[in-house]
């Protein structure tokens, strides 16, 4: 829902899923603002500004059935069918909300030298087509590799969280069937936030904080673990997923930052374990 005013002015946008209380419309001064949450079954209507105003909450519902550029570049079937529908050199869009991944093989170097470089690549080229087939089904784009590193953009949080778990499921899978023993570890971050979205080696790419913020997460991954920004876990589509899962904590400093960034970590033994009740 989107709370707003019929004079010009502010508006704020909540994720209301019909259970407990609707948030308290607020309008202190030029701002609205969702407050917290009235009794179930009650619209509470707060005015602290000077002025008399007409509360309007709009039904944003119908949103969610437009086809955006921004959604439409986060499928991977647009991105394969229309190559050439990119932005012009030197345009660049603003993008408020994308949840951007990034993932990598851990010790490629070394299985290069410990199996031979045909076997290696026969290794490295089976783990991308498992990353793109899960990037896939869960309505998100391989946006490029990089070394043996995927990007990847999702338009809803909640399916790159699906599919951060999908992953680490399939090489789990993957490595409990491979014949000569020869297991692929996935390191992967996931975080959501503004960036800008720019046309670069004649495709579509993102850049700016989130984009940054998703590769230093990735490295801070030790391998068949998932590791999630603050934001990702409080993103009101995700948090639903995360109830009674156990997070471990953790803070690093990240190249970039002033300071020691919080994240939180679905481990390799939580993941085994919510394989195993699944």
């Amino acid at each position: 829902y989107r709370l707003r005013t019929n004079e010009p002015g502010d508006a704020a946008d909540v994720v209301f899923t019909g259970h407990g209380g609707f948030p308290t419309l607020e309008a202190r001064g030029d701002t609205i603002r969702a407050g917290a949450a009235a009794a179930p079954g009650v619209l509470a209507i707060r005015n602290d500004s000077t002025r008399r105003l007409t509360f309007i909450v709009e039904d944003q519902a119908w949103r969610q059935d437009i086809l955006t550029a921004h959604r439409a570049t986060t499928l991977q079937a647009f991105r394969e069918l229309f190559t050439k529908e990119v932005l012009r050199p030197g345009d660049d869009v603003e993008i408020d909300h994308v949840t951007i991944m990034f993932t990598d093989l851990k010790g490629s170097t070394a299985l290069y030298e410990r199996v031979g470089d045909p076997r290696a690549y026969a290794l490295v080229r089976e783990h991308f087509a498992l990353l793109g087939r899960a990037v896939r089904d869960h309505d998100g784009a391989v946006v490029k590799t990089i070394g043996d590193a995927i990007m990847a953009v999702f338009h809803h949080p909640d399916d790159g969280y699906r599919c951060a778990l999908a992953i680490q499921d399939a090489f789990a899978a993957h490595n409990a069937a491979a014949p000569d023993g020869e297991a692929l570890t996935i390191k992967l971050g996931l975080h959501l936030g503004r960036c800008i979205s720019v046309t670069l080696n004649d495709r579509l790419d993102y850049y700016g904080t989130a984009a940054n913020m998703a590769a230093r997460l990735q490295g801070q991954s030790v391998g068949g673990d998932i590791v999630l920004s603050r934001e990702f876990v409080a993103d009101p589509a995700v948090a639903p997923l995360l109830e009674g899962v156990a997070l471990e904590d953790g803070a690093a400093p990240l190249k970039g930052y002033a300071e020691s960034i919080p994240f939180h970590r679905l481990t390799a033994e939580v993941l085994a374990g919510m394989r195993l009740e699944h």
